[in-house]
């Protein structure tokens, strides 16, 4: 005789609701081609943390935002996250190659590159967005804001294979 199993699950959801709204823009619509590099631009074990050339600068741009909460804004957020659910393994900071037979090792890291003093990657390496700028609500709407992506090795200790790398984000707007 077979007895019959019974589990049950809690489940907690969380929301936030805003009045606010804008329309956003990236170059290219959205899609952003980096070079082709050759493995030796993986070889000096440039980390996550580290601006490096060989990548390619882009723009996002916010117009038409509206809402009551645009009377006072102070901050705006800008939150890239993989599309996947997650970062590429053992990182906070690097979004992951999604082609399954491309590069080995390698996934995409993206910069703020606003202020061209202070060139950060979007994410902490505790995995905190950092793209959080300061801004009066009359200069909202029009805003441009730049960054700068790159090729960047996933474990320096491990080497790279050569392929295709493709990663999708999704960036989140809003203010505060």
């Amino acid at each position: 005789m077979c007895s019959a199993a019974y589990a049950e699950l809690n489940v907690d959801f969380n929301a936030k609701v805003l009045s606010s709204t804008c329309k956003m823009e990236i170059d290219n619509n959205g899609i952003i081609n980096l070079a082709t590099v050759g493995l030796d631009y993986f070889a000096n074990s440039t980390t996550a943390e580290q601006y490096y050339t060989g990548g390619k600068n882009f723009s996002i741009l916010l117009s038409g935002c509206s809402g009551t909460a645009l009377t006072g804004t102070k901050q705006l957020h800008l939150d890239f996250k993989p599309r996947t659910g997650s970062f590429a393994p053992g990182s906070s900071q690097i979004f992951p190659n999604e082609d399954i037979n491309g590069a080995s090792n390698i996934g995409i890291v993206i910069f703020s590159v606003n202020d061209s003093n202070n060139k950060f990657n979007v994410w902490s390496p505790a995995g905190v967005s950092r793209s959080v700028y300061a801004i009066d609500a009359d200069k909202m709407n029009d805003s441009r804001w730049n960054f700068y992506t790159r090729m960047q090795k996933v474990n320096n200790a491990a080497s790279v294979g050569s392929g295709k790398v493709t990663t999708s984000v999704l960036v989140d707007a809003w203010y505060e």
